[in-house]
Formats: structure tokens, C-alpha cells, sequence
């Protein structure tokens, strides 16, 4: 039973991170753009151990400046996902595309001017990943058989649903030395 909990709750929490990926982006529609001014343009490395190995794990690390309604703001938000990789290949053509003191096109929440990025591009597959697998695991917790951990075994007993137990004898052997079962 507790099994059918956890997997109901993962999905339900897998649903609801969806969700909030898909507002996420499509909040990007309110956002209006505005020049900015590059001040750094580096890709960016974070250092992961798992299992005793280190990864790496590589970004674009841009900072930027921008004004709205007279009021200055930095940011270093490139886009409203935050995405890294294993391979430098990606974020070094970003870095690429904005360098040190150049101008830009950048988008600004209205609601809230300090946040800004510089790509407002849309991707929805992390949240149609996480709804498919949200939907896939509430059916399984509901209705489906799970079990962690070992499950009851009662020796010699067999259960039939609605019936009562019974015991099966299998007969009676001895067991010689070498291991062999005689009759």
C-alpha cells in the first residue's frame, strides 16, 4: 500500500513540476525587450561527485546590464531555463555570440524588471517529459502492483482470494550426505 502512495505522490509532484515549467515559459510572452549591455561573457563550470566520479558541467555565464524606466538593473540570466551540459561545445558559441561590451536585444518581465534574459526562446519538452511521466505513475499507483522491499512469503501456504489458506504438502524427503533428496 505504501508503495501505491509513493507513486501516486511522485506523479502528482511530477504534474505539478510540468505545470510550473509550462507557466514558466509561457510567461516569456509578457516580457518586453530593451537593449542591454554585455559586461561578462564566460562559459561557466560547475564540478559534480557522484559515486566517486567528477563531471563537469558547462553553461553560458553572461552578465548584462539593461535600464527600464530610468531605473538600472544587471542580470546574468541567459535564458528563463537554466540548461547545462556536459559538453562545452553549446555555451561556447553563446559566449560566442555575446561579447564584452557589445549591445543586445534583452526581454524584461514588466511585472518584475529585474528579471531579464537575453534568449526568450521556448522549449516545452521538459515539461511535456515530466507530464507524461506524471500521468504514467498515478495509474501504476493507483491500479497497478507495487511492492518495496521484500514481499511476505508464507512457506507452504498458498492464498486464494476470497478462500482460506491452506497448506500444500510437497511430501517428505531425506537429504544424504552428497545433497540428493531420496524418496
Amino acid at each position: 500500500m505504501i508503495g501505491k502512495i509513493i507513486f501516486v505522490l511522485i506523479g502528482l509532484a511530477m504534474l505539478a513540476g510540468s505545470y510550473a515549467m509550462f507557466q514558466q515559459q509561457a510567461r516569456l510572452d509578457t516580457f518586453k525587450e530593451t537593449k542591454c549591455v554585455i559586461t561578462s561573457s564566460k562559459v561557466g563550470v560547475s564540478i559534480s561527485k557522484k559515486s566517486g566520479k567528477k563531471s563537469k558541467m558547462f553553461r553560458p555565464k553572461i552578465l548584462f546590464k539593461y535600464e527600464v524606466d530610468g531605473k538600472k538593473f544587471e542580470s546574468d540570466t541567459y535564458a528563463i531555463s537554466k540548461t547545462s551540459t556536459s559538453s562545452r561545445k553549446w555555451p561556447e558559441g553563446i559566449v560566442a555570440r555575446y561579447k564584452e561590451n557589445t549591445e543586445h536585444p534583452c526581454y524584461y518581465d514588466p511585472q518584475e524588471p529585474e528579471d531579464c534574459v537575453l534568449n526568450r526562446d521556448k522549449s516545452y519538452m521538459g515539461s511535456i517529459i515530466s507530464g507524461i511521466f506524471g500521468l504514467l505513475f498515478i495509474p501504476i499507483g493507483l491500479f497497478g502492483k507495487v511492492r518495496f522491499g521484500k514481499g511476505r512469503r508464507r512457506s507452504g501456504y498458498h492464498h486464494v482470494d476470497g478462500g482460506p489458506d491452506y497448506e500444500v504438502d510437497v511430501g517428505e524427503y531425506d537429504v544424504d550426505d552428497d545433497g540428493d533428496c531420496d524418496d
